[in-house]
């Protein structure tokens, strides 16, 4: 199914990050994740540092089709690449937006990850979230699609326009149903915090879309 024909969707989710109907196969039928680590550090730095700018207004849903690059305010620094070494993803990183229907934007190619460029950015005050595709029939798998592996020590990179990498270790991953996706994921205050969002659990045939989400935390280091 053509990504841009799935507005309809993504309104009744807070993040739709399958694309239509996920690759066939067995393995895509039940990609369960187990909760791991500590959120204490995670919360620890949420309640320390300031507040650069008031807080954003918070996407209602995350979409399934293509982020508008040319949103990106001109000369901002913005994140460009993110690494992940323990599951393999070295991918490009694309600054996106909100929908005139509050949903949040995802570049269409499943290599490409989205970056919500109202909340915050990689290395500074807030909860910069990176959200990306798991699957797709017609794409194959996606940059987040092992996501659900990750474990707390793991070491995530983030390059930004400046050629500047910004550490982050993974303290705690989490699995949420869609629709209790919890918003302070995208605060901007504290001190620097990484989260990465996927789908995972089981797939919904009748909805075309996994019934949950993947939610990984990471802290500055």
């Amino acid at each position: 199914m053509n990504m841009k024909r799935r507005r309809a969707l993504g309104v009744l989710v807070i993040v739709a990050l399958a694309v239509g109907v996920a690759l066939p196969g067995i393995w895509w039928m039940n990609r369960t994740s187990t909760s791991v680590g500590s959120l204490a550090r995670f919360e620890q730095t949420a309640s320390g540092g300031r507040q650069v700018r008031p807080v954003p207004a918070l996407p209602t849903n995350i979409a399934v089709h293509s982020g508008r690059v040319e949103d990106a305010p001109v000369g901002a620094t913005a994140p460009v690449a993110i690494r992940v070494d323990d599951i393999g993803v070295d991918a490009p990183v694309r600054s996106v937006g909100q929908e005139s229907n509050g949903e949040m934007e995802i570049p269409e190619s499943v290599a490409e990850i989205g970056w919500y460029r109202p909340g915050a950015m990689p290395g500074r005050p807030g909860s910069a979230v990176l959200a990306g595709h798991v699957d797709s029939r017609s794409q194959g798998r996606g940059a987040f699609f092992r996501l659900s592996e990750l474990q707390p020590g793991a070491r995530i990179t983030v390059t930004d326009t400046r050629r500047a990498e910004h550490q982050f270790e993974v303290v705690a991953r989490r699995q949420f149903p869609k629709q209790q996706l919890p918003a302070d994921l995208f605060a901007t205050t504290g001190e620097p915090r990484l989260t990465l969002i996927t789908c995972g659990g089981v797939f919904d045939n009748a909805a075309s879309s996994y019934r949950d989400n993947i939610v990984v935390y990471a802290v500055a280091v």
